[in-house]
């Protein structure tokens, strides 16, 4: 099966990281369904970088839609993985 991978980057200055990185994770977790994310807790060492596990192949541009909505995003890579 293919599953998917989403590496989401905050914009530097991004005000809450980690309230920021919860919505995105919630929002595609509502959309695509999320399977895991690394790192798995975001603290105060968190860099504004986290990756999404996805269950299944999604739609890149929905995706990035999906993402892009939280706000405070830099960049957003979808990429299909081999499950």
């Amino acid at each position: 099966g293919v599953a998917t991978v989403v590496t989401v980057r905050l914009q530097p200055d991004t005000p809450l990281p980690a309230v920021r990185a919860m919505l995105v994770v919630h929002a595609l977790d509502g959309a695509a369904g999320v399977i895991g994310i690394h790192p798995a807790s975001f603290d105060d060492t968190f860099d504004g970088v986290l990756h999404i596990f996805l269950a299944a192949a999604a739609d890149a541009d929905a995706v990035r839609a999906t993402v892009d909505r939280a706000g405070d995003i830099e960049s957003v890579e979808v990429r299909p993985v081999a499950a």
